[in-house]
Parts: C-alpha cells; sequence; structure tokens
C-alpha cells in the first residue's frame, strides 16, 4: 500500500506541472539580429534562435509570443517578470537574482570586426585601446567579466568605447570612419560578412575578445517554479533527442540557403 502512495505521488509531482501548462503563451524577447532571428517578410519570426526557443516551448505545449525589444530594456523587463524569456543570455550574479538559466544554449565567441585593410597587432584586450581610435559595443551586452570591470572602473580603458543601440549603428560608424571596428559575437558576424553588402569591407580580426557559454533565461517573477522544472526537464528531453543539434547544424554553414528576406539590422 505504502509503495503505491509513493508512486501516485511521483506522478502528480511530474504530470501535473506539464498538465497545467497546456496552451500557454510565453511572452519572448527578441532583437532583430540576422541570422540568429530575424523578422521574415510574411511577419513570423525565423531563426537559429528563434527554432531553438521553440524547440524547447513545444517540450511543454507552450507557445512563443514575440516582443521586438533592445537588449538593456529587456533585462530590465525580464527582473520585473513583464516579459518571461531570453535567448542567448550570459549568467551574471546579478542577473541569477531574477532569472532562471536553461542551457547552456550554445557557446559564443565575441571578436572585433574591423576594416579589410587595417593590420592590427592584438594579443590582449588592453591592446585594444592601443589602436589609435574608437571601438563601437552594444548597450547591455555583455562581453566577459574582464572587460566589464575595466569599462566600468578604468576611465582610460573606457575612453576608447562608444555605445550604441545595434548592428546598424555599428556598421554605419565603421563605413563613415569614426570607429575603428566593432566588438560582436563572431557566429553572427561570419554571415553578415557572407550575405550583406554593408559588410563587404569588413574582415574579423583573430584575437578573441571572450568565450562564454550562453542560455534560456526565464524571468522568477513571471515563470513559476513548477514550470521552470518542467522546462529544465524539457530541455534535457530535446537535447538527448537530438532536436538542439538538428537545429544547430542547418545554420552551421555560411552558405545554408536561409529563407526569406531578413527585415533587421543586418539588412
Amino acid at each position: 500500500m505504502g509503495v503505491k502512495v509513493k508512486l501516485n505521488i511521483l506522478v502528480l509531482i511530474y504530470v501535473i506541472p506539464q498538465l497545467s501548462l497546456a496552451d500557454c503563451l510565453v511572452k519572448v524577447g527578441v532583437e532583430d539580429f540576422f541570422p540568429q532571428s530575424y523578422l521574415h517578410s510574411s511577419g513570423h519570426w525565423q531563426g537559429m534562435n528563434i527554432e531553438l526557443a521553440e524547440a524547447l516551448l513545444d517540450t511543454i505545449n507552450c507557445t512563443p509570443d514575440y516582443t521586438t525589444i533592445p537588449r538593456k530594456r529587456a533585462l530590465h523587463l525580464m527582473m520585473n517578470g513583464e516579459i518571461d524569456m531570453l535567448l542567448n543570455v550570459s549568467i551574471t550574479e546579478e542577473r541569477k537574482q531574477g532569472m532562471y538559466f536553461i542551457g547552456p544554449q550554445q557557446n559564443e565567441a565575441i571578436v572585433l570586426g574591423i576594416d579589410e585593410d587595417s593590420k592590427f597587432s592584438i594579443s590582449s584586450i588592453d591592446d585594444l585601446t592601443h589602436l589609435g581610435g574608437l571601438i563601437s559595443i552594444q548597450r547591455g551586452a555583455h562581453y566577459g567579466d574582464e572587460f566589464s570591470l575595466k569599462l566600468e572602473n578604468e576611465p582610460d580603458f573606457s575612453h576608447y568605447f562608444v555605445t550604441v543601440n545595434g548592428n546598424k549603428d555599428k556598421i554605419k560608424l565603421l563605413n563613415l570612419g569614426r570607429t575603428i571596428g566593432f566588438l560582436e559575437e563572431y557566429y553572427q558576424l561570419r554571415h553578415a560578412i557572407a550575405i550583406h553588402p554593408e559588410y563587404k569591407n569588413v574582415k574579423i580580426h583573430p584575437f578573441v575578445i571572450h568565450t562564454n557559454l550562453v542560455y534560456f533565461a526565464f524571468s522568477k517573477k513571471s515563470i513559476k517554479p513548477d514550470v521552470y522544472l518542467s522546462l529544465k526537464i524539457g530541455f534535457e528531453k530535446a537535447k538527448e533527442s537530438g532536436s538542439f543539434l538538428k537545429i544547430i547544424n542547418k545554420y552551421n554553414r555560411v552558405d545554408v540557403p536561409i529563407e526569406g528576406e531578413p527585415t533587421g539590422d543586418f539588412k
């Protein structure tokens, strides 16, 4: 009799959260960054991050409700529970206070995009201040703890960086000669150079600024603990089934045809 009661309790623990989540709607903050996430000409969101998010949410029968919002603003809204989910989020001590993290989603590398004729010698982060010009960085982006500490505490370092809202501003400033480069995630920049005319004179410097695991993030204010538990279980199931790997492999090569015409920052 005791064994039967114990089994019933286990069934309740693992089944009730999923049953309570049927047909749920998750508000996801996104940015228009091709090929990670971009607004298709049909009005639907597409890209690697979008497919990864949907593969995860599908495991608990939830539907994403996408809202376009700048990263810095999105992080603030996540802490307050005004949006439920963000993609490609680095873990920091501050963010852990208000967010759950599931993953890792993928490993990203931050690199320096420069003019193709530039010949900079860089072997450390400090060398970025000896290149003879400004470097643009994105507002709200995380480029690693070492970079963040220098940016916040060393005026002689932060003097060489200009903060902008997104990729349109980064490439515009470089093409106008107002900056000598910009920091960007390697995978995203590689695709931009291969596909978009604005980046035809851009190359990637071989020095890697920072490598970092990024995660699916969920608001502790709006996502209940049982939902978080179901998402963690769903992540492991999707990982074991190969769902995530199939999506990542689809976007792994520059010459893989991308359906639809992107309309975002790399357009």
